[in-house]
């Protein structure tokens, strides 16, 4: 998109000249003239854009602008790369900055010069707009870029060429990959049939089937947030088949997000948003989309392959450059597969962006990328076959974004303090655990996110993973996600204390946490005001989280798991009325946490592994109103579960695992009306026994009700999955029914 390029260099060249950078003699006026035509230009860029897909003359028009704002932020940025360099101290510091002054004033002669070119290609651009301006008026008088757009949406299957691969994979993104909400990005230049692709995909039968409630959204021109969320709620009801509320109109735009929020809350979505140009339109409804823990779904279309990344969103992005051509001037490059498609000794001089996927060989930049990587500002090596950290990435000035998530790179080296415009550091399921202390120098690091998971059967105490405190973390004030911290160290009084100072963080996890560093810890969460997620693991399985002096807990505080012994449940916790998740395991309660839950106005997701050591569980009538998912496990003591009439009305999934002395199915059940899926995990076949569809089952009618009930073990290393009519076949033991689905995907449908 011209106009976000035009825009985005404007904002480079505001500190380029309010800071007065020494320019050799005439540059500056070259650069002024440059600024202000763009300036003059910006203003036709947006109606021209509207056009760029129909119009021949136009799109050349507009890949000329592009190509001259991609031009001048590449001379900008190679200008204060000359200003940025240390040099060092002492007589060899001395050398080496002579050395470079007389490099720097090559190099500057070199860039004067291209700005002199940059100028003249400016003027032959502004002549041909002269002849264009014809066009920039026919669409002020209607809606001609929103009637064009529709053309898109109206092809039929039949007229679609090399689709399908593309469509069945985002099919499954959408459809599978875990219970929280997540973004699929279909990125890359106009033309590339981006709208195509995602409504082939928003109409498959499997995706309608998946979401029932679902709403394609046309992000216009003007973009109108009142109008666009008006939209949302009209298609939103529809989907419920439900006339709009009353008063839709008159309804200001912070009402109609509350009313989109409660609508979505309980419900699993699919929103799509087509033609995201910039990331304040994403940033202005994102939060109107709750991240619930229903397999919910945003797909975005959009020119800005940068904007996913930038938003601080986890999501799966398509970019799609023509990469057939690898022209040196692309920006934004992303590899599947292999690297053997890249042409070797390619220079790719604008090259911004790189993504790789499912990458076999072990990337070398330098050898793939020579004089083309300097610039760059995401780098994505997920899942590369990379031991080491790539020692390239130290002279990335301008990186934002640095991906290594599962990779077994082990080690991050001191060179990282370096990278001064770092904001992400994600190291999910790489082997790191130590940081070096020069990360601290990232002042505008947001997310530093280092930790794995074990993976087994079950969930085990000792199953989260990652890096040691450091003392001094509370210099990055920037934090906003950051996880496993191990306090397990003899400093972890000091870590505790500032962590407070981190006054950003939206999300905290720390594992191997000690008894005596509750209070500390306390002390600090109360300065987190605005955190979302807490999570916490102790030393070991006895060991106390002392968590009960958090006299002023952060209010919006969204999702908690906690990990290890609680004395009592901490009487905070029932006060907080924006609690969607909780996790408790091992806490091993003597008192029922159950009437200290039931009341949280909004918890929807509840999961228990060896919380309680009574005999009997109930669950009184009226409470957990809002509650979707609940899982027990581990109640070595339980007998008896009782759902007493109107409690948990709206669960839908119910899973019971390792709870050996069960006798029956709880008491009840039969009264949960919206119960879809049933499962049992590694429960005694005498307890199977009594819900078999036949005579000898006693309690089968109070399960016949429920679509899906399942019984599954663990054996030989993976799980096996019977359906409930297979425990009708034998007395020993259930047969497998071929019929039945996987495990994993059980899993998923339901989350």
């Amino acid at each position: 998109m011209a106009e976000s390029a035009v825009k985005f260099v404007l904002e480079k060249l505001t500190p380029f000249f309010e800071n007065e950078l020494e320019l050799l003699n005439g540059s500056r006026e070259e650069m002024v003239y440059a600024r202000g035509e763009l300036e003059r230009m910006k203003v036709f860029l947006r109606i021209a854009d509207t056009l760029e897909d129909t119009d021949e003359e136009v799109k050349v028009w507009v890949k000329q602008i592009r190509e001259v704002a991609h031009d001048i932020e590449d001379v900008v940025d190679e200008f204060t790369l000359l200003l940025a360099h240390n040099h060092g101290d002492g007589f060899y510091g001395f050398l080496h900055k002579f050395s470079c002054c007389i490099k720097n004033i090559k190099a500057r002669y070199r860039i004067a010069y291209q700005i002199q070119g940059i100028n003249t290609r400016i003027k032959n651009i502004c002549q041909g707009h002269q002849i264009l301006l014809r066009k920039f008026r026919v669409p002020e008088q209607g809606n001609t870029w929103n009637d064009l757009r529709g053309d898109a949406l109206l092809l039929d299957k039949s007229d679609l060429i090399g689709i399908d691969e593309p469509k069945k994979k985002l099919v499954g993104w959408l459809v599978e990959g875990g219970s929280g909400q997540k973004v699929v990005s279909l990125a890359g230049m106009g033309g590339l049939g981006k709208t195509t692709l995602a409504k082939q995909v928003y109409d498959h039968s499997q995706v309608k089937k998946h979401f029932v409630i679902h709403a394609w959204i046309t992000v216009s021109r003007s973009f109108k947030m009142e109008e666009i969320l008006k939209d949302m709620v009209q298609q939103l009801f529809q989907a419920i088949r439900k006339p709009a509320p009353k008063g839709l109109d008159g309804m200001t735009i912070d009402r109609l997000k509350t009313m989109i929020k409660y609508f979505l809350q309980e419900r699993r979505y699919l929103i799509v948003l087509d033609d995201v140009r910039q990331i304040n339109e994403w940033d202005a409804i994102k939060y109107a989309l709750p991240t619930n823990d229903y397999g919910s779904r945003v797909m975005l279309t959009t020119r800005n392959a940068d904007l996913a990344i930038s938003s601080g969103i986890e999501s799966e992005v398509i970019a799609k450059e023509q990469n057939e051509m690898w022209p040196d001037k692309v920006r934004r490059l992303s590899i599947h597969n292999t690297l053997q498609n890249v042409q070797q000794n390619r220079p790719f001089s604008q090259l911004r962006s790189l993504f790789m996927f499912g990458v076999a060989e072990r990337p070398n930049l330098h050898t793939k990328f020579p004089n083309g990587f300097r610039l760059l500002g995401v780098l994505d090596l997920r899942g590369a076959p990379l031991t080491r950290f790539p020692i390239e990435v130290v002279n990335l000035f301008y990186l934002k974004y640095l991906s290594l998530r599962n990779t077994k790179v082990r080690t991050i080296p001191s060179f990282i303090g370096k990278l001064q415009n770092l904001e992400t550091l994600d190291l999910k399921h790489a082997d790191v655990t130590v940081l070096p202390a020069e990360i601290l120098k990232l002042k505008r690091l947001r997310h530093l996110l280092v930790y794995r998971y074990g993976i087994e059967s079950y969930a085990h105490f000792h199953s989260k993973y990652g890096f040691k405190g450091l003392e001094k973390i509370g210099a990055l004030q920037s934090l906003q996600k950051l996880s496993f911290v191990d306090a397990d160290q003899h400093s972890s009084g000091i870590i505790m204390h500032e962590l407070g100072k981190l006054t950003q963080l939206t999300r905290l996890g720390i594992i191997n946490l000690k008894t005596q560093d509750g209070e500390m810890l306390c002390s600090s969460i109360q300065n987190l005001t605005n955190l979302r997620a807490l999570s916490i693991v102790s030393t070991e399985e006895e060991e106390i989280i002392d968590i009960h002096h958090l006299f002023r807990p952060p209010q919006f505080l969204q999702r908690i798991y906690f990990t290890g012994r609680l004395q009592t449940l901490p009487n905070w916790i029932p006060n907080l009325h924006s609690l969607v998740k909780v996790y408790l395991q091992w806490s091993r309660l003597m008192d029922d946490p159950l009437v200290f839950l039931q009341n949280l106005p909004n918890l929807v997701h509840l999961e228990l592994l060896q919380v309680y050591e009574g005999e009997t569980l109930c669950f009184r009538a009226g409470g957990f109103k809002k509650l979707k998912h609940l899982g027990l496990d581990k109640f070595d003591k339980l007998r008896c579960i009782q759902i007493e009439t109107g409690a948990v009305q709206r669960v839908e999934k119910l899973s019971i695992q390792r709870c050996k002395l069960l006798e029956k199915v709880p008491l009840g059940i039969e009264h949960l009306s919206k119960l879809k899926l049933l499962e049992f995990f590694d429960m005694p076949h005498e307890f199977l026994k009594t819900i078999r569809p036949d005579e000898r089952g006693e309690d089968y009618w109070r399960v016949k009700h429920i679509p899906e009930v399942y019984s599954t073990y663990w054996r030989d290393g993976g799980w096996e999955v019977y359906s409930l009519e297979s425990f009708s076949e034998g007395e020993s033991s259930p047969r497998p029914n071929n019929t039945v689905i996987s495990s994993q995907e059980l899993r998923t449908r339901w989350k």
